[in-house]
């Protein structure tokens, strides 16, 4: 993150009750890159039956009106692998923004709600745990598409409004680095957001 992003949501963030960040490329970062690039780390044959399985499940449950997946669905089509190994493949290969658990800290000293929203098809359990073994300090919340089968975009925000029914959607920032899913999406639910431009 860039000196300007931190010294920007260091001061933004008085302004708010609820605080909720993005997950993946805005806390946590892979040391590979792209998710799929930790497939490869099993190996091609992996690589290939994991990306088609998780794309077939896709297009099966988008037929029946969900638009995220889970772990366990994805496996369906895959039993000769274990969902445990890739969790803790996935997990080795992850590092926490500095700056960003600075910002945490922050939120927390001055008592404020935080929450971690994500699009992903893991668990909000399994972003939990590695959110914490990352170095962000409880407490906090997770909220994870995969969890209610639909992204932030449609409608996984309504997740967080209801939880904090007692705060209006203005008293509440989401931060995040995608415009689509995280400065848009946030928008279209009445909260304030903020994007984290790539270096």
């Amino acid at each position: 993150m860039n000196i300007n992003s931190k010294l920007e949501i260091t001061e933004l963030i008085e302004n708010y009750e609820v605080l909720s960040f993005d997950v993946f490329d805005t806390t946590l970062f892979r040391k590979v890159g792209k998710p799929k690039n930790v497939f490869l780390l099993r190996g091609r044959l992996f690589y290939f039956q994991r990306v088609n399985a998780e794309k077939f499940t896709r297009i099966v449950l988008k037929s029946f009106g969900k638009d995220e997946v889970s772990m366990k669905q994805i496996y369906v089509l895959l039993p000769f692998y274990k969902i445990e190994d890739e969790i803790t493949l996935e997990k080795n290969q992850l590092f926490a923004d500095p700056d960003m658990l600075e910002i945490f800290k922050i939120c927390q000293s001055k008592r404020k709600k935080l929450y971690f929203v994500s699009d992903m098809y893991l668990s909000a359990d399994v972003i939990s745990d590695f959110l914490l073994s990352k170095g962000v300090k409880q407490p906090f919340n997770v909220i994870s598409s995969s969890d209610y089968g639909k992204p932030k975009s449609k409608g996984l925000f309504e997740i967080l409004l209801d939880r904090e029914r007692g705060v209006t959607p203005e008293r509440m920032l989401h931060i995040g680095d995608n415009f689509r899913s995280d400065f848009l999406a946030a928008k279209n639910y009445g909260m304030a957001s903020y994007l984290i431009e790539s270096e």
